[in-house]
């Protein structure tokens, strides 16, 4: 079995889901796998490792480089880390370049660009249709439409495979009318 990554995003963080094998073949595919995303703009990645079971010194090598590429940029966290794989990955030199964490809600929940913007999902929510008040269902959760408003500015909550794919722009005038001033309404002023 070799490495499978299945990618999901969560506000701006990329969460790639590592399973299989990590081992030179794999090390070549997260790479290009990561050229990909870093080339679309990401620069937030969280590795969740719960399901791989093997890595080698050039998988290593490969999320090592990556935390370096990014130092100052971006960040590179893990999550999840396997029992047979902590002493690799809990080593101090590749600690302090890769922090571990026990697992992807823990590691999300300390990740600022893992959270979006409430006044953009509710601005977001009433452009598809619904009053900004239906950010928020009874009893704490969202509403269908504004998790589909969340999915659309990024928050996906389905897994997917690699495969970044730039969206096709609208020609010029075609643009919903009012659009950029809503949202400039609706955000307020830069700060």
């Amino acid at each position: 079995m070799g490495l499978e990554i299945v990618t999901e995003q969560q506000g701006q963080v990329h969460v790639l889901l590592l399973g299989g094998r990590l081992d030179a073949e794999g090390a070549v595919d997260l790479e290009l796998a990561l050229q990909e995303l870093e080339g679309a703009g990401a620069r937030y990645f969280l590795f969740d490792l719960t399901a791989l079971n093997y890595a080698s010194s050039a998988g290593i090598k490969v999320l090592a480089h990556l935390a370096d590429r990014l130092r100052g940029k971006g960040t590179t966290w893990l999550a999840g880390v396997p029992d047979s794989l902590r002493e690799i990955f809990t080593q101090p030199e590749l600690a302090q370049r890769l922090p571990v964490y026990a697992d992807r809600r823990s590691a999300l929940a300390r990740h600022s660009q893992a959270q979006l913007d409430p006044r953009l999902v509710s601005a977001a929510t009433e452009l598809m249709g619904a009053p900004a008040a239906d950010s928020a269902a009874a009893g704490g959760g969202a509403s269908d439409l504004t998790q589909a408003a969340a999915r659309l500015l990024g928050a996906k909550t389905a897994p997917e495979r690699v495969e970044t794919r730039n969206p096709t722009p609208l020609p010029p005038g075609r643009e919903p009318a009012g659009l950029a001033a809503k949202l400039k309404r609706w955000l307020g002023p830069k700060s």
